[in-house]
């Protein structure tokens, strides 16, 4: 589910990149806020996979905690 999701994101991301491109070749002057945001959007997928790692990571030690109790009772 999640890369298909990240496929659809992806394609808006690219769109918004090659508009942000486009005005930057006409020389628009972006506030603070628009780069913030541009950089928010564009590293915003690798952020989801850090923390759907960091999860399973959590998860899985969770997991083992879990059946070394159950295997002591």
């Amino acid at each position: 589910m999640v890369p298909s999701e990240f496929e659809k994101i992806g394609k808006e991301i690219d769109k918004s990149t090659d508009l942000y491109n486009i005005m930057e070749q006409f020389k628009y002057k972006f506030s603070e806020e628009d780069i913030r945001r541009r950089w928010l959007v564009y590293g915003g997928p690798n952020e989801v996979l850090k923390l759907i790692d960091t999860q399973k990571n959590q998860l899985e030690n969770e997991k083992i905690k879990f059946l070394e109790k159950m295997e002591t009772l």
